[in-house]
């Protein structure tokens, strides 16, 4: 099937209007599609504990390089 014709049937049809509820401001349906927001700070936290783990890795093989140099 042609991508063209996909949605010719109703490529021409009105846009839909609800009645029922009131259109979304930008700021509302950008809040409503940001589920990570929650997370702000996270990465961080992750970096902060990333940072301390790569530092007790480093300490451990210099230790261990200089025990087998001996």
């Amino acid at each position: 099937m042609n991508a063209a014709n996909d949605y010719k049937d109703i490529i021409l049809l009105p846009h839909h209007v609800s009645y029922a509820r009131k259109h979304m401001s930008r700021h509302d349906r950008a809040a409503q599609f940001a589920p990570f927001a929650a997370l702000v700070g996270f990465e961080k936290a992750i970096d902060k504990s990333a940072g301390a783990y790569t530092d007790e890795f480093n300490r451990f093989f210099s230790t261990t390089d200089e025990i087998f140099e001996a």
